[in-house]
């Protein structure tokens, strides 16, 4: 495919090449709507295409409208989705912190040092988590959690400090996962041949071609054992890995980090499980699992927002927080209280009440009888100053 700077697709125009791989071609463009800097991405594999199974794009179409129901914190938006003279495009928000792919690379603009800190790992593995329990939840399954497809946003005031991670930059990471749907798209447009995914993270079932929510799981497991350990799950040619991940145990974390806790090898090997039954119930489950593996001590604590009511459990409202300028107002009379029935109505005055004064506009106005903080009530003699 030749160069598309310049071109429009949609209500965008290509301003250069950034990035690319096995799922497509990435472009930095401007959206000419809104005039704001977006990510475009050509699908790799539908343009040329002579054999391209016709169904695809719209069974694409269909997954993309629910993709694009995502609406969580740690999901990328999908702004829109569209087909152009044979090219099928994405259109997304920009990260120009790139991904965590990117951050493990040499010479990466935010290098990450292999293996990350504890609290990194167990900060990046919970954010992911918290977005494919969302998706999880509302029907969705990614099919490739890898490095690449975890964005990250470094957060201000700590871009100097990356070179050795602790728990305050851990807090700094924003953790955006990105391209869910790609993968089965890219195999309904070989007219469903092949598996979904990519071979470095993908579980056993996916090579079967039967994906569930607790592929992503595995993939995110393989992302967390890589994290802590520096070293791949597996390693080798396609074939090899499809050999490994369906046959193979992997060697324990601590066999290749010594440092980590041997909680971290119970967890991450019932994360790895070849069955899919036999690793955690819910990969929220693992998150939690192996944030307390690599932290001792520190309970793992969901975010606010993705706390559910347990069953039987009703959501309170918070407490408002006290006015201490409010002036005190009248108690309404208790429900409790028995009905007193008026008995009688006062009568009207007998002469009609006075008109109010006629306003001096020499005269200054009173003041509020609200609360006016001193800091805006007029000093006494202060000077005047011009408009």
């Amino acid at each position: 495919m030749g160069s598309l700077e310049g071109k429009v697709l949609g209500n965008c125009r290509i301003i250069r090449h950034i990035g690319g791989g096995g799922m497509g071609d990435v472009y930095l463009a401007e959206q000419l709507s809104l005039g704001r800097e977006v990510v475009v991405k050509v699908v790799r594999g539908s343009q040329g295409a002579q054999n391209a199974n016709p169904d695809a794009l719209h069974q694409f179409a269909q997954e993309a409208r629910a993709i694009a129901a995502l609406d969580h914190p740690h999901i990328l938006p999908l702004h829109d989705y569209g087909e152009q003279e044979g090219l099928d495009y994405l259109i997304m928000p920009y990260m120009p912190d790139g991904s965590l792919g990117d951050a493990i690379a040499p010479g990466a603009l935010h290098h990450f040092t292999l293996p990350l800190a504890p609290a990194l790992v167990a900060s990046i593995i919970g954010q992911t988590a918290e977005a494919l329990q969302y998706a999880h939840d509302s029907g969705v399954v990614h099919r490739d959690v890898k490095p690449g497809n975890i964005l990250i946003r470094v957060l201000t005031d700590s871009r100097a400090t990356l070179a050795a991670p602790t728990n305050t930059v851990a807090e700094r990471i924003h953790v955006l996962l990105a391209d869910f749907g790609l993968a089965r798209f890219l195999r309904d447009m070989a007219h469903g041949t092949g598996t979904t995914g990519t071979p470095l993270y993908g579980a056993p079932e996916q090579y079967q071609g039967r994906p569930e929510p607790a592929t992503d799981q595995y993939s995110l497991a393989c992302v967390a054992y890589f994290l802590l350990t520096g070293q791949l799950v597996f390693d080798g040619t396609i074939h090899e890995l499809h050999h490994l991940h369906l046959t193979a145990q992997p060697l324990p974390p601590t066999r290749v980090n010594p440092a980590l806790p041997p909680a971290v090898d119970t967890v991450l090997l019932r994360a790895l499980a070849k069955e899919p039954a036999q690793r955690y119930p819910q990969v929220i489950d693992f998150a939690r699992a192996i944030s307390a593996a690599v932290m001792p001590g520190q309970a793992y604590s969901r975010p606010l927002w993705a706390q559910a009511p347990q069953a039987g459990q009703t959501t309170l409202a918070p407490t408002p927080t006290p006015n201490p300028y409010a002036q005190p107002q009248p108690q309404p009379a208790s429900y409790q209280q028995p009905y007193q029935p008026v008995q009688s109505v006062p009568p009207l005055p007998a002469s009609p009440p006075a008109m109010p004064p006629t306003p001096n506009p020499s005269q200054q106005p009173a003041p509020p009888s609200y609360y006016q903080p001193p800091y805006l009530t007029p000093a006494p003699n202060a000077p005047s100053y011009p408009a």
